[in-house]
């Protein structure tokens, strides 16, 4: 019964499925499994004399109704209505149809938002159904649906009560001991309490057991996903104390006990012969850079290659200048492979590359395009790693005879970051340490109204030698949008605020020279 189409359902023809299908339902499963966004909550009837304004739910009967057609495009219907303690006013605005609904001296329920409109107050937009027949939208807690065009709610709700016999058939989806010792809610009353909800504590405690059973179902895939890469066999990278003595003892700085820890959970991981899949996360100027290229610098010495990608090719330049002061000397062959690299250079440049000529290669998605050959890739280096899709990763990693070692960076946690951190599917290291020297940062908000103290601010830091950035959400100034563009503000900045100092434009449709 599960995967037979929705048309199976009772009520649903081919232009209510059509909807359906552009809600992504397409069985009779993927309908029980569409859980509501919000609920509204019409399960207190009170009576008209003492209704106050908000959400509402009266029982009433209609004592009269009429609609008008107030202007092009705007339609009203009025009721009166009453349950012996005072009458109410309804009003429904391009419902024509509410006048057909609504029979003069029969009961109904109506539930809707009880407000203030043109001097008076009235209960707006309500639903209502007769007070006789089974409740779908009135007098109870409502769930709300995600819509498309052409279908509500409503007709949503009443498709899903055709499924009530059907929900408490269904076979348990969890061992019937977990059920137990997670005191969780059968399948059958968390269907029917997501959708058709008793009781405020009823409705959480379904989705608390849906809530589990998401949970509990990506933590076995994060399993399964981790046990599938221990199958898997890469290129160990022997971890050698001579090589790590070098790079540390030569090192411009002391590395806190935060990088020595996370650089010894990488050293590890990489020598072994599985896969390593490590986030190493940490603030800006936390000394991740440097962690990094004691992992390249040990595969480059293993006689295999790391591949170093940034989302931009200012943050690539930037990296291979910083690796080519920490390695260069030690005899790493380091190249940047981006964009803008002139095609001779770059074609050059691949060709060593395949031929193993280069141990540490820094650049930009020009790593993973097709023509990209690596001789031993052995270790792969992610900065930012939200900045790319899982295809691109995918990509640079399939450049490997054998699975390269994958190290993600990053200095902001996403969800998903997070989430593969929870469900074991990452390894974590935290640099949770500053070197010495770091000046410590201050994050201040600032309202708009005191923005001139903010100019004086940077005033004040230019002419004690500093700089300041001044950074906006979009390029250029768009009508769909409010945010400031940098375009606008470097013209306004330059022109008014520091207009007799140097201020300068950057963005990233910018041209590479002119970057």
């Amino acid at each position: 019964m599960l995967d037979k189409p929705i048309t199976s359902v009772k009520g649903v023809g081919d232009a209510i499925a059509g909807k359906l299908n552009n809600l992504g339902i397409c069985t009779v499963e993927d309908l029980l499994y569409f859980f509501p966004r919000r609920y509204d909550d019409f399960s207190h009837v009170a009576n008209i004399a003492e209704i106050e304004p908000g959400s509402a739910t009266v029982r009433a009967k209609v004592e009269s109704v009429a609609g008008r057609q107030i202007r092009r495009g705007l339609h009203v219907t009025e009721a009166i209505l009453s349950d012996g303690t005072a009458k109410l006013r309804a009003v429904w605005f391009n419902q024509k149809y509410r006048a057909e609904q609504l029979t003069s001296g029969k009961e109904y329920f109506f539930s809707g938002v009880y407000g203030f409109m043109r001097n008076r107050y009235v209960l707006q937009n309500p639903a209502a159904e007769l007070a006789t027949t089974a409740r779908v939208s009135t007098a109870r807690i409502v769930p709300v649906y995600p819509e498309t065009a052409g279908l509500k709610s409503q007709q949503i709700r009443k498709v899903m009560r055709e499924l009530l016999p059907l929900m408490a058939m269904l076979p348990e989806t969890l061992p019937p001991q977990l059920v137990s010792r997670q005191s969780l809610l059968s399948i059958n009353d968390t269907l029917k309490n997501l959708h058709f909800p008793q009781s405020k504590e009823q409705l959480e405690l379904a989705k608390c057991r849906i809530g589990f059973e998401e949970l509990l179902a990506l933590g076995l895939a994060s399993e399964l996903c981790k046990r599938q890469n221990a199958s898997v066999k890469s290129a160990p990278v022997e971890f050698k104390k001579e090589v790590a003595q070098i790079f540390v003892g030569t090192l411009p700085f002391k590395m806190t006990d935060a990088q020595k820890l996370a650089a010894w959970e990488i050293l590890q991981d990489i020598a072994r012969p599985q896969p390593m899949n490590r986030l190493l996360q940490g603030d800006v100027g936390s000394g991740k850079t440097a962690v990094a290229a004691m992992a390249a610098f040990m595969a480059a010495k293993a006689g295999l290659q790391t591949a170093f990608m940034a989302p931009t090719e200012i943050l690539a330049a930037q990296h291979a200048e910083s690796l080519a002061k920490l390695l260069e000397p030690h005899g790493a062959r380091i190249a940047l492979l981006v964009g803008s690299t002139k095609s001779s250079q770059k074609n050059q440049l691949k060709n060593h590359i395949k031929n193993g000529d280069v141990d540490i290669i820094i650049g930009t998605h020009a790593l993973i395009q097709k023509d990209s050959e690596f001789k031993s890739l052995g270790l792969v280096i992610i900065d930012e790693q939200h900045r790319f899709g899982v295809q691109q990763r995918t990509e640079l990693l399939s450049k490997g005879k054998q699975m390269p070692h994958l190290l993600s960076m990053t200095a902001t946690p996403i969800p998903r970051s997070l989430q593969l951190t929870l469900y074991g599917e990452l390894d974590v290291s935290v640099l949770n340490q500053m070197p010495k020297g770091r000046q410590p940062i201050a994050t201040k908000v600032v309202s708009p109204d005191a923005r001139y103290t903010v100019y004086e601010k940077i005033e004040s830091e230019i002419k004690s030698g500093r700089q300041a950035y001044v950074v906006c959400p979009l390029v250029a100034d768009s009508e769909k949008s409010e945010l400031k563009s940098v375009e606008a503000e470097y013209l306004r900045l330059s022109k008014s605020v520091f207009k007799y100092r140097r201020v300068g434009l950057l963005h990233g449709q910018m041209r590479p020279e002119d970057k």
